[in-house]
Protein backbone atom coordinates (compact mmCIF):
# COMPACT_ATOMS: atom_id res chain seq x y z
CA UNK A 1 0.00 0.00 0.00
CA UNK A 2 2.72 2.30 0.79
CA UNK A 3 4.18 1.79 -3.06
CA UNK A 4 0.52 3.00 -4.33
CA UNK A 5 0.42 6.00 -1.86
CA UNK A 6 3.91 7.34 -3.51
CA UNK A 7 2.75 6.34 -7.15
CA UNK A 8 -1.05 7.17 -7.67
CA UNK A 9 -0.19 11.01 -7.02
CA UNK A 10 2.56 10.96 -9.47
CA UNK A 11 0.26 9.21 -12.47
CA UNK A 12 -2.75 11.44 -11.68
CA UNK A 13 -0.34 14.23 -12.52
CA UNK A 14 0.63 12.86 -15.45
CA UNK A 15 -3.03 11.71 -16.52
CA UNK A 16 -3.93 15.56 -15.82
CA UNK A 17 -1.55 16.96 -17.55
CA UNK A 18 -2.09 14.83 -20.63
CA UNK A 19 -6.34 15.94 -20.38
CA UNK A 20 -7.37 19.10 -22.23
CA UNK A 21 -7.87 22.13 -20.64
CA UNK A 22 -11.70 22.47 -19.33
CA UNK A 23 -13.70 23.80 -16.87
CA UNK A 24 -13.88 20.63 -15.12
CA UNK A 25 -10.22 20.24 -15.29
CA UNK A 26 -9.91 23.41 -13.35
CA UNK A 27 -12.86 22.49 -10.94
CA UNK A 28 -10.71 19.12 -10.03
CA UNK A 29 -7.39 20.68 -9.34
CA UNK A 30 -8.55 23.30 -7.31
CA UNK A 31 -10.44 20.80 -5.03
CA UNK A 32 -7.38 18.50 -5.37
CA UNK A 33 -5.02 21.45 -4.12
CA UNK A 34 -7.41 23.30 -1.98
CA UNK A 35 -9.31 20.86 -0.60
CA UNK A 36 -12.85 19.72 -0.28
CA UNK A 37 -14.14 22.48 2.21
CA UNK A 38 -12.39 25.13 -0.03
CA UNK A 39 -13.72 23.48 -3.25
CA UNK A 40 -17.14 23.77 -1.54
CA UNK A 41 -17.11 27.46 -0.26
CA UNK A 42 -15.45 29.46 -3.94
CA UNK A 43 -15.97 28.77 -7.00
CA UNK A 44 -12.73 28.41 -9.40
CA UNK A 45 -12.42 29.70 -13.16
CA UNK A 46 -9.36 30.02 -15.41
CA UNK A 47 -9.58 32.61 -18.24
CA UNK A 48 -6.48 33.61 -20.64
CA UNK A 49 -4.36 31.61 -18.39
CA UNK A 50 -4.97 33.58 -14.78
CA UNK A 51 -6.90 31.85 -11.82
CA UNK A 52 -9.74 33.53 -10.27
CA UNK A 53 -11.07 32.16 -7.42
CA UNK A 54 -14.61 33.77 -5.60
CA UNK A 55 -16.78 33.35 -3.06
CA UNK A 56 -20.05 34.78 -1.38
CA UNK A 57 -19.09 33.78 2.01
CA UNK A 58 -16.76 37.13 3.21
CA UNK A 59 -15.07 34.67 5.87
CA UNK A 60 -14.10 32.36 3.41
CA UNK A 61 -13.04 34.94 0.98
CA UNK A 62 -10.45 35.90 3.51
CA UNK A 63 -9.06 32.78 4.28
CA UNK A 64 -8.48 32.22 0.43
CA UNK A 65 -6.50 35.81 0.20
CA UNK A 66 -4.58 34.37 2.94
CA UNK A 67 -3.41 30.92 1.10
CA UNK A 68 -2.65 32.81 -2.32
CA UNK A 69 0.28 33.18 -3.67
CA UNK A 70 1.85 36.77 -3.98
CA UNK A 71 2.13 38.55 -7.00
Amino acid sequence: MDQATRVLPRVLAAAIRQAPLTPEKVTFAWRQSGGAAIARATTATLTDGVLAVSCADPQWAREVHRIRVPE
